[in-house]
């Protein structure tokens, strides 16, 4: 698996690798943990609710961006309030329609929500 860059939150810094690489990788690992700890072309392995918190920090970031409370938001996407939160917390991911109608209500590219896209 290939990194396209390096990320640093709080001073860690983590290598980034597409989702679906990463989720294929990691599906072949016997334990989650070990996975967590190995070492990718010489930086550490995203952990995926490192991925995921950074994936939700995107949709806050852009949400703000333009304006947008979470409620009008979640109104424009025809979801609740509750469940944009879950999605910007990282605890739940977004289906692939409701991740292209978030690219379209934000004003982004898909790409733009995806760490290392």
């Amino acid at each position: 698996m290939k990194s396209r860059g390096q990320l640093t939150i709080d001073g860690n810094d983590y290598a980034l690798v597409p989702m679906k690489e990463y989720l294929e990788w990691l599906e072949d690992q016997e334990d989650i943990e070990a996975a967590n700890q190995s070492k990718l072309e010489g930086g550490e392995a995203i952990p995926f609710g490192d991925y995921m918190a950074e994936f939700g920090n995107r949709i806050a970031h852009y949400r703000k961006l333009k304006g947008l409370s979470q409620s009008e938001m979640a109104k424009m996407l025809g979801i609740t309030q509750s469940h944009l939160s879950r999605w910007e917390s990282g605890s739940v991911a977004p289906n692939t329609a409701n991740v292209l109608a978030l690219a379209k209500v934000l004003g982004c590219q898909v790409s733009d929500l995806f760490p290392g896209a």
